[in-house]
């Protein structure tokens, strides 16, 4: 599922795969994402806020899975 890390409305934003992470992790004030393949990208969100975009993310693949697996 992709999703942006900041507004959608704002020009800055980046758009995310989240089947393409491999994981994010804290760098000071600042969230290092890390792809799958080892490239990686600083964002400028705290990891606590673009990990609950994670979490958000699979939460919803997981309702997605149970209504249409039925």
């Amino acid at each position: 599922m992709i999703f942006p890390y900041k507004a959608m409305n704002r020009k800055d934003t980046i758009w995310f795969n989240s089947n393409l992470l491999d994981t994010a992790l804290p760098s000071g004030k600042l969230t290092n994402v890390i792809f799958d393949g080892g490239n990686s990208l600083i964002v400028d969100n705290s990891y606590r806020f673009f990990n609950l975009k994670l979490l958000t993310v699979d939460q919803l693949r997981k309702v997605n899975h149970k209504r249409y697996s039925l």
